[in-house]
């Protein structure tokens, strides 16, 4: 019901020239789109193992296996991720070297699925980024005693929304990224 009324609200306001340029009706299609695939976890579990291919060989990053006896439209099974939220290396006490290398992956991550794979997390907030191979800081206090097992990574969840830009867009994206890096 929500979205026929957004429809038909885009609809009407479209008859107003001023709001024509926004293309209300076309936006409220790609968010149905987006909803109808956010509710269905076979495309979730898709995304991820898309994402586990473009990044098999980045061993900064990984996203949990799904586990496909157990995925259907309504539920997913993935593999645990020992790990930690990335919102704990915040907090007062850790090393500043340690906050610049975690930084310093995810700027490396978002680079490359944009420029390199150009298949985008599009669901990337703290809730959303874990990390492994960070010793101290553990969800568990077992955990926390013993060395890491993995060497320092990023761990993505939650990987139902995706983001791939049409040719023109992603020449039209370099194109700034490479001038604001080129200080113009």
């Amino acid at each position: 019901v929500d979205l026929l009324l957004m429809k038909i609200a885009s609809r009407a306001l479209e008859l107003f020239p001023r709001t024509k340029w926004l293309s209300l009706p076309e936006i409220v299609e790609e968010f149905e789109k987006l909803m109808a695939q956010q509710i269905d976890l076979r495309y979730e579990a898709r995304n991820l193992e898309h994402f586990q291919h473009n990044f098999q060989n980045v061993t900064s990053v990984k996203f949990p296996t799904p586990l496909h006896p157990f995925v259907t439209r309504d539920v997913l099974v993935e593999t645990y991720e020992e790990s930690v939220p990335v919102s704990s290396y915040q907090q007062a006490g850790i090393p500043m070297d340690l906050k610049r290398r975690i930084a310093q992956l995810g700027i490396n991550m978002l680079l490359k699925m944009i420029f390199v794979d150009n298949f985008v997390h599009g669901d990337l907030h703290p809730g959303n980024i874990l990390v492994q191979g960070a010793n101290g800081l553990s969800p568990s206090p077992v955990a926390a005693m013993a060395p890491s097992l993995h060497p320092l990574r990023l761990v993505l969840l939650d990987a139902g929304i995706v983001a791939e830009l049409q040719a023109s867009d992603l020449r039209n994206f370099r194109a700034v990224f490479l001038a604001v890096v080129l200080g113009q």
